[in-house]
């Protein structure tokens, strides 16, 4: 078994709590398939510590130039 498999699993209230968003709104993404990688078990929706961390990179936005205006 990979590490990545017997990593425990986080509830989607606390994954929700990680994010910044709401539990429904963290259930929807998952649902529309634009959210972080989830794991199904049974009914309950559960998400790998490793997989938000990535979520997150791949949301990350690079910082915009500055501009400075010549005085």
């Amino acid at each position: 078994m990979s590490p990545q498999n017997t990593a425990p699993l986080i509830r989607l209230r606390d994954a929700a709590r990680a994010l910044g968003c709401s539990p429904a709104g963290l259930r929807m993404m998952v649902r529309r398939g634009d959210g972080p990688t989830a794991v199904r078990v049974g009914h309950l929706i559960k998400f790998r510590q490793c997989d938000l961390e990535n979520y997150l990179v791949s949301r990350t936005i690079a910082p915009m130039p500055t501009h400075k205006s010549a005085a």
